[in-house]
């Protein structure tokens, strides 16, 4: 089987952005270290009467930037290894349309190394979804999971049965349609518009 280059890249692309991520996570904790100092240099200051509290909410409002840099990586804990209360899907499905396979949840480092599960480029390393809105490994047609009887501890621990998100009648099976357009509603990023795109043209040459 010839290597596909593609793939080759976004391994590349996984490995470089782990490699970034952990320096970033370093420098975090430099910048805690750092917190706690300054915060210790502002309650000595604060105490010695040198600035008041006031003064000093108003210096730092005038300098104030917002960083967020959106990085998870999940840790799961041990004995995480349970199955969420089953639900029958198939009976739900026309009125849920598998809308759980549209929520986002960080990757462990197994995942995605394994690759079994893709990664967000955008956003990481949350589970991809393809331009439905859907997970990468979720059937367009039927919403089967491709990976199942190795889908993430997320998966396998969810039940959509007491999540009021989904349903606000779980019983009667009224959808919290609301909710899902809100929080749901937008697509994929241009990033993953651009790999499910290649990933397409990739598979096409193959054949």
């Amino acid at each position: 089987m010839e290597p596909d280059p593609l793939r080759e890249l976004e391994r590349q692309v996984e490995a470089g952005g782990m490699f970034a991520h952990a320096v970033l996570a370093q420098e975090a904790n430099r910048a805690d270290q750092n917190e706690a100092i300054i915060r210790g240099l502002v309650e000595l200051l604060i105490q010695r009467e040198v600035v008041t509290a006031e003064e000093l909410v108003a210096a730092v409002d005038a300098v104030r930037t917002e960083t967020d840099i959106g990085i998870a990586i999940r840790v799961d804990k041990e004995g995480s290894e349970g199955v969420g209360n089953p639900v029958d899907c198939a009976a739900r499905m026309h009125a849920c349309h598998a809308v759980c396979c549209r929520l986002r949840f960080p990757l462990t480092v197994e995942e995605v190394e394994s690759g079994l599960m893709k990664w967000d480029l955008g956003r990481p390393y949350f589970n991809r979804h393809g331009p439905d809105g859907y997970c990468v490994q979720c059937a367009p047609d039927t919403h089967a999971c491709g990976i199942y009887e190795e889908r993430p501890a997320p998966c396998r621990q969810y039940t959509c049965a007491d999540d009021k998100r989904i349903w606000k009648d779980f019983d009667a099976m009224v959808i919290n349609q609301e909710w899902i357009d809100e929080a749901l509603g937008t697509g994929p990023g241009p990033v993953e518009v651009f790999m499910t795109a290649a990933e397409g043209d990739s598979r096409s040459r193959r054949a």
